[in-house]
């Protein structure tokens, strides 16, 4: 999603990887600005296993206690955003998506995340095995023609070795009425 990606971005720069956003749209986040009806409920403050249809409710439990609704007011807190407590809904606090945009593209901005718009990923592999290096192929919208690109990163590796096992898992996880992010 818009915002998970984003989240999870500034979260590598954070730690130190060099980041690149590859967005298919001509401006980064810009679905952002369709949620909750312009008013972006990033989440609530119930959230438990409960909530979610999973076949692994270990992995559920584990990620909420990971990452729950503290951790994501302190997150978006920490992007320069007031939250605002609605009946159990979390928003920003002048319930504008506008302004949570605006945080994550500043705090893209200052973490030098190179964005590139106008690009779809249509496949991204691991190259040759390699825990290190995977290849992108992408489709730039304006010249319709298709790329491939190879990069090496640890931090991006190790992000790519993750995001695949959630994937894996998400696919037998489905929510309910909130999100992480």
């Amino acid at each position: 999603g818009v915002t998970s990606g984003m989240a999870a971005a500034i979260a590598a720069a954070r730690n130190g990887a060099s980041v690149t956003i590859l967005e298919r749209n001509d401006r980064v986040g810009k679905k952002l600005l369709m949620t909750g009806n312009g008013k972006c409920n990033f989440g609530n403050t119930d959230l438990t296993t409960q909530m979610y249809y999973s076949d692994d409710v270990d992995f559920v439990r584990e990620s909420l206690e990971r990452f729950g609704s503290k951790e994501s007011i302190r997150f978006f807190q920490s992007l320069g955003l007031m939250v605002k407590d609605k009946n159990g809904y979390l928003y920003p606090y002048n319930m504008q998506a506008s302004s949570v945009l605006d945080a994550f593209r500043r705090r893209l901005s200052e973490t030098g995340a190179d964005i590139r718009t106008g690009c779809e990923v249509t496949d991204i592999a691991p190259n040759c095995g390699s825990k290190r290096q995977f290849r992108l192929h992408i489709k730039e919208s304006e010249s319709g023609v298709e790329r491939v690109g190879e990069r090496e990163s640890q931090g991006v590796a190790e992000f790519w070795g993750v995001n695949q096992a959630v994937q894996e898992r998400r696919q037998s996880f489905s929510q309910i009425g909130s999100s992480l992010f």
